[in-house]
């Protein structure tokens, strides 16, 4: 999927993407990229301040995860800096540039 800058995202990484979510991806990515933080922690982290069930933390970490483990981390963070949407904040998408400085 492209996005106005170009950057495209394949259908796999994009699926990775939406089952993290961009906010997460974005506001979590710090501690994603830790590999030394244990998803448990991360996990007890997004339920406490997101809302999320464990299953959902953790399915959204893995996600992440691959996603960082693939080399496409800072890939995805161009990808959601340059998006328009719905739930794409300016916040966010000035955060996301932040993470690529």
């Amino acid at each position: 999927m492209k996005n106005k800058s170009n950057i495209t995202l394949d259908d796999k990484l994009l699926k990775e993407l939406r089952r993290c979510g961009m906010s997460t991806f974005v506001n979590y990515y710090q501690e994603l990229i830790n590999l030394n933080n244990l998803n448990k922690g991360l996990a007890e982290s997004l339920m406490a301040k997101e809302g999320y069930t464990y299953n959902s933390a953790l399915t959204k970490i893995s996600s992440a995860r691959r996603i960082v483990k693939s080399s496409k981390g800072k890939t995805v963070l161009s990808y959601i800096s340059n998006r328009n949407g719905k739930y794409i904040t300016s916040q966010l998408k000035n955060k996301a540039k932040k993470l690529l400085e």
